[in-house]
């Protein structure tokens, strides 16, 4: 009966691991792709991807990368993903709620497909990918 006892508790625990590491890379997979599908103009939209513990980032990101719109973009999604991979390290799951969020007032008409870089639902579709992600995700290895 130990045995079985001491294997239960392995698989609690790795079930456990397994499903902080699986919200963590869903983050960042969320983050990634949002902010890679972001349409870009001075990077200012994809630089506003945070990422945050707790609860939502409201003040806007006014530093961000500058340069020809190729470069910036790239920048900005880089910044936006190395926030989100700093953020999650260490997660530990446990009821506090993990938020993307782009506090800029023109996200919304991005989404839209205001812009002709982006088709509308960027956002829509960063989603997925996260859901994809878990879809494929195994608790119990």
């Amino acid at each position: 009966m130990r045995g079985f006892k001491k294997r239960i508790n392995d698989i609690a625990v790795g079930v456990e691991q397994n499903a902080n590491t699986m919200v963590r890379k869903t983050v960042i997979t969320v983050a990634s792709a949002v902010a890679l599908r972001t349409p870009v103009d001075t990077g200012r939209a994809r630089a506003n991807w945070r990422t945050n513990i707790g609860g939502p980032l409201v003040a806007p990101v006014t530093s961000f990368p500058a340069g020809k719109k190729g470069s910036s973009g790239a920048a900005a999604a880089g910044q936006a993903i190395q926030d989100a991979t700093s953020k999650m390290e260490g997660y530990k799951r446990g009821g506090v709620p993990v938020y993307i969020s782009n506090n800029l007032p023109y996200i919304d008409r991005l989404n839209k497909g205001h812009s002709k870089q982006a088709p509308a639902g960027f956002i829509e579709s960063a989603i997925e990918a996260g859901l994809t992600a878990i879809r494929k995700a195994r608790l119990v290895k």
